[in-house]
């Protein structure tokens, strides 16, 4: 065994572990940077992405923030971190903060059609072009005819005008008052790199390539075609993108005149829904955003000795590909890190990341990144962690960006898709174990070569030729077609996936100029893809395909290649109808399109190393994915059950070959041997997977006998339960929040209590201002450029009640943020100067503490009042302290904890918003027996994490299965602490949303309406919701050792 490599795999570099977003979102202080650089560190983190966010008050790319920059790269080279830069104020990139779109030459702009009767058209100065056809269903389009530009039609029954102008993207605060910019445009594009990345040079260049390791790029993209994501015209889905040279390159690369066609671009001709009109105009789109804007990107970082990373909009399916990239696929070519952005927790969208890892691999790229774990809400744990993480890095991912670690939760920085991976989560000391478990996982997935033999051609180009007005919204297909061949697009994936065959994917693009006919040592033929190769192609259902890969195909048929065509083949070449592809088809294996026969097909060339089967039926389990990587010594087999609910127990796992099987934990970094058995020359045996369960599995060629211990298994004889009632301390002050309050304004006055963020928005739109959100005009853009920004409306009066009915002798303090700008009231009684006590969770909220003797039994008032201005930030407000809450409706009394919490949900024990931990005493019996084992087994809590703890040791269970052996950890004289780290969501919510749970959170979900939002609060349980079980049990080990003595 490779000594090296266990020791790299027990402590892997830094190039292994997490690189946060970092979001500065606020006002920033070189001291706090500094102090959370320490913090990422300590977490487990190599490094992070500097990025700027909404709430940011200093001033972007100023003198300030690149010393500010140039600091924390400094100290991120001390810790042995890496430090990135990000490119844009916000997302997407391109715009410099708005800077860029200032100048109108460089605004997104598209082409509009406007369906119009003959009676109401006009030709004005904005229309270009006008067509009069007979229009059937608003989509299919005959006897078309293009009018000169003047001519006014006579009325005509059936008929309608197609009308087309050019129309500017509306400006928009999320861009500071601007637009997006086109990316088409290459003057737009070094513009924006003059104004950031030589800003960048010029203060940090120094640093490039050292201290400063790269730049990420954020979903830049070239506009929506016919989808309306991302702009706010009317009627957005009658627009596309167009650029001034669109006409003229479209003209000269396929020799049609684009405005001729204006009405196939967008409808159907002749109700024909394959269009060679539309392919060419989302290719060409395609390749003037890749030479406009990714080619010059690059060509400057590398120039520079900046790599680059990040992604583009938007890599999710088909259509979110088409209506924005067209194929994502293409622009990993101009990235040194290609990346992904997958986020929310429950996304499996498996194919995004094999996208990534096809062109990676097949270009030589082995660093690929995800921006995970964004809009996943502060009540995600470790388990969600494990579970988002375990199958991107099964299929490639190794640079994990999390999104995202709040510099501060400031205003409306707070509910910036939450939740922040950083101090502010009660659980951050314990995410180093997260971190060493990804990092150990990453190494082990980098070994070697891949076992990867089949090539799919992606389908992508069959969704070019189908666009029409409105075929997609938020990025999913309304096009019954397209649907059909999403779904089909997926099935082939879980096809090969849940067989256990790996495979990459092929862009006809790139294969087109990538491609050679090669054989492998044997003479087997083989299609080479760059650095890739393969024995076998699978089409899968396609409309249409290119002529380059047809041809491409033929050639390796003709070598003995072997190519399957699954299910109906595509009618189409280049968009065109055609019957070539059915002749070739008729010369390879043609099947149904079914899993098992594709599998049967494929698996009847490649030559996998292991078979996994369910151990009753004997047939393949599907939940199963698999990577195999295969080095000089050994091959490495990572099994992963991607089921969060099912467990699958004494699973048939069979290695093709002779030698000796370890496995490697990730989380512990210990190892133990498997013993299996020999079967015809070939390796047998057992295992279980958990949900969501992970194996790593380390197969020698020789077989080596060696020292390591096997894993316990146990049997258990006997079991019990936790009494229902336990004694608990708290880690963490209790809190009542208040976000409720009754409030006075001018000519408004609330004497009901509201929301206090539905308060802001009233008096925002009662002022004309605009309303805060995750959209908003940046502060340090409104300081910079605003005259009013300090204008004073008003005074504004708060009012939050609630009700005591035991005041704690330690006190209660209040916490809130801006302190400063708000006079404070107790009761009538002003707090002159009010005693500051520190931080609670974050920085920006500060601790008051309030006088016992203006505190009374009932009801009791806090009034802040301020002068409101644009930059006021109206918030809840925190009462936290030893004390207890009830909940009443929308009532919140203070209260005494219980003595004891009983096994349940804490939310209705005094602790509703509580979000620390919570330790219970355990008293657990010692086994007589000295082979006796005491199991401790949680079946149903609600927390992020685990930890138990003696007064010598602490053991943290992250993620399933939640057992452990506590045997050596109980003492005559001790107790065992069964500490639940909570998440954040019952304090910083959302609290009154319906449902409580959503796909995605973030600042929408704050600020819900009608029947999507509760005046009552709406909390998640929390805590230990059923008793914890006591196993008693004997180790097969042990019990081995017993028998033989």
């Amino acid at each position: 065994m490779d000594i090296k490599m266990i020791e790299q795999f027990q402590n892997p570099g830094m190039e292994f572990r997490g690189k946060p977003f970092w979001a500065w979102n606020g006002k920033l202080e070189e001291k706090e940077l500094l102090r959370q650089i320490d913090i990422l560190k300590e977490m487990g983190f190599g490094g992070f992405f500097m990025h700027s966010r909404t709430g940011l008050v200093t001033e972007y790319l100023s003198d300030e923030w690149f010393h500010l920059i140039n600091t924390c790269a400094d100290r991120a080279k001390e810790l042995g971190m890496e430090a990135w830069l990000y490119d844009e104020d916000r997302w997407p990139s391109g715009t410099a903060g708005g800077e860029v779109t200032k100048n109108p030459e460089y605004r997104l702009k598209f082409i509009r059609l406007k369906v119009l009767s003959i009676e109401d058209f006009q030709w004005d100065k904005r229309v270009f072009a006008a067509f009069i056809c007979r229009l059937e269903d608003g989509i299919n389009y005959y006897d078309c005819i293009q009018l000169k530009k003047g001519d006014l039609p006579p009325p005509e029954e059936g008929k309608s005008i197609l009308a087309f102008s050019i129309e500017e993207m509306e400006k928009e605060s999320f861009y500071n008052g601007y637009t997006y910019v086109d990316t088409m445009n290459r003057e737009a594009t070094e513009y924006y790199l003059q104004l950031t990345h030589e800003k960048y040079k010029q203060f940090s260049g120094d640093r490039f390539g050292s201290s400063i390791k790269g730049i990420f790029t954020d979903e830049p993209h070239r506009g929506a075609v016919m989808n309306g994501f991302g702009i706010q015209n009317e009627d957005p889905g009658y627009l596309t993108p167009w650029t001034p040279k669109l006409f003229a390159e479209y003209q000269r690369k396929f020799g049609i005149d684009l405005v001729e066609n204006l009405p196939e671009l967008f409808l159907r001709k002749n109700g024909e829904k394959v269009s060679y009109v539309k392919w060419c105009y989302v290719e060409l789109l395609q390749e003037l955003f890749l030479q406009n804007y990714a080619k010059p990107y690059l060509e400057w970082c590398q120039e520079n000795g900046l790599q680059v990373t990040g992604h583009v909009l938007h890599e999710d399916n088909l259509t979110s590909q088409v209506a924005l990239s067209g194929s994502v696929m293409r622009y990993y070519e101009y990235m040194d890190l290609p990346g992904i952005d997958l986020l929310s927790e429950h996304n499996v969208s498996f194919w995004v990341v094999k996208q990534l890892s096809s062109v990676a691999r097949q270009l030589g790229k082995p660093w690929m990144l995800s921006e995970l774990y964004g809009c996943t809400g502060w009540q995600m744990g470790f388990q969600g962690h494990k579970e988002v993480g375990d199958w991107q890095s099964l299929f490639g991912i190794n640079v994990r960006c999390h999104h995202l670690s709040w510099y501060t939760m400031e205003g409306e920085a707070k509910r910036d898709f939450p939740a922040s991976i950083h101090f502010q989560s009660g659980w951050w000391k314990e995410y180093k174990a997260v971190e060493d478990y990804f990092s150990r996982l990453g190494f082990m997935l980098q070994l070697g070569k891949p076992e990867c033999d089949v090539l799919v051609i992606h389908p992508v180009e069959s969704v070019w030729c189908q666009v029409y007005p409105n075929w997609s919204k938020t990025l999913m297909t309304q096009s019954e077609d397209v649907i059909e061949l999403e779904k089909t697009f997926s099935e082939l994936f879980f096809s090969l996936a849940g067989h256990q065959i790996d495979f990459d994917y092929g862009d006809e693009e790139m294969i087109s100029r990538l491609y050679s006919i090669d054989h492998d040592e044997s003479g087997f033929p083989l299609l080479t893809i760059g650095q890739a190769a393969y024995k076998t192609i699978v089409v899968g259902k396609m409309t249409t395909i290119r002529k380059t890969t047809l041809s491409i195909l033929k050639e390796f048929m003709n070598a003995g290649g072997h190519v399957i065509f699954a299910g109906e083949t595509p009618a189409f070449v280049d968009a065109k109808p055609s019957d070539e592809v059915i002749k070739l088809a008729n010369q390879a294996i043609q099947i149904a399109f079914d899993g098992e026969q594709i599998a049967k097909s494929c698996l009847s060339v490649i030559s996998p190393s292991l078979q996994i089967k369910d151990p009753e039926s004997n047939a393949v389990i599907s939940d199963i994915f698999c990577q195999v990587r295969k080095t000089a010594e050994q091959t490495i087999f990572v099994l992963l059950n991607k089921n969060r609910d099912v467990s699958y127990e004494n699973v048939s796992v069979r290695l093709f070959g002779n030698g000796s099987v370890e496995e490697w934990d990730c989380l512990s970094g210990k190892r133990w041997k498997i013993k299996g058995r020999k079967s015809d020359g070939d390796i047998e045996f057992k295992l279980d997977f958990c949900p969501s369960d992970l194996h790593v599995l380390v197969f020698q060629h020789k077989h080596e006998e060696n020292a390591l211990p096997i894993k316990d298994s146990y049997k258990v004889i006997a079991t019990e339960r936790i009494e229902n009632s336990l004694s608990y301390q708290l880690n963490e002050p209790n809190v009542c929040v208040l976000d409720r309050a009754r409030f006075q304004f001018q000519s408004l006055k609330q004497q009901e209590e509201k929301d206090i963020l539905k308060i802001d928005q009233t008096i925002r739109r009662h002022l004309g201002l605009k309303l805060r959100s995750g959209e908003m005009i940046q502060p340090w853009y409104i300081n910079k450029q605003s005259k009013n920004k300090d204008h004073l409306y008003g005074p504004l009066f708060l009012h939050y009640d609630f009700e005591i009915d035991w005041i704690p002798a330690m006190g209660i303090e209040l916490v809130l943020e801006q302190p400063e700008c708000f006079k404070i009231k107790l009761n009538n009684e002003e707090i002159n100067n009010p005693e500051l006590n520190g931080w609670w969770i974050d920085p920006c909220f500060k601790r008051v503490k309030l006088s016992s003797e203006q505190l009374r039994i009932g009801k009791n008032t806090i009034t802040l009042t301020t002068m409101f201005r644009q930059g006021c930030n109206l918030e809840a407000i925190y009462l936290i302290g030893n004390f207890g809450v009830k909940i009443d409706n929308v009532k919140k009394t203070v209260t005494k904890l219980p003595e004891k919490l009983k096994i349940g949900d804490i939310t209705k024990q005094g602790l509703p918003f509580y979000s620390g931990s919570i330790s219970y005493e355990l008293d657990i019996v010692k086994p007589e027996a000295d082979e006796e084992r005491i199991l401790l087994c949680l079946e149903d809590f609600a927390a992020a994490c685990v930890k138990l703890s003696n007064h010598k040791e602490s053991i943290l269970l992250p993620w399933q299965p939640y057992e452990y052996d506590i045997t050596k950890m109980i003492s005559k004289n001790s107790k065992i602490n069964l500490e639940l780290i909570l998440t954040r969501r019952n304090t910083f919510g959302p609290l009154h949303q319906i449902p409580i749970h959503t796909p995605s959170y973030g600042p929408l979900n704050f600020i819900t309406e009608g029947d999507q939002f509760s005046e009552e609060y709406k909390l998640i349980p929390s805590g230990l919701l059923t008793s914890p079980q006591i196993r008693r049990a004997y180790s097969y080990q042990s019990q081995v050792k017993t028998n033989m003595e």
